[in-house]
């Protein structure tokens, strides 16, 4: 009965939930990628832009990882979320290097896996 309840019973939502934790970060991390580069913008501001990316980025693998245990889904896009991650990641160095040099430029950050 065990089985038949797992199989019968999926949650069909799973998959949508990856695109919009996908749109999401992606919308964030553009808005603090503006950020760091508006250089009208306050000092507060790339701070502020970078702690709403954190909390939102790891939304995506987490919504990855419940919609691969459900057998009944369509392809998942894991390089997209991978890719996400990456790019959220090095904006958050970026926004973390903002913070700790005031007033100075950008210096460029590597990419992860970077040697």
């Amino acid at each position: 009965m065990g089985l038949l309840a797992a199989i019968a019973v999926t949650n069909r939502r799973a998959a949508g939930r990856v695109e919009r934790a996908l749109a999401a970060t992606e919308r964030l991390r553009a808005d603090a990628e503006r950020t760091l580069a508006d250089p009208a913008a306050a000092p507060a501001a790339p701070h502020d832009a970078g702690r709403r990316l954190a909390a939102a980025f790891v939304e995506p693998r987490e919504a990855h990882d419940a919609a691969v245990g459900e057998w009944w889904q369509r392809d998942l896009a894991e390089q997209q979320v991978l890719a996400a991650e990456q790019a959220a990641h090095r904006t958050l160095a970026a926004t973390a290097e903002r913070r700790g040099r005031p007033g100075q430029g950008l210096a460029p950050v590597p990419s992860i896996g970077a040697v």
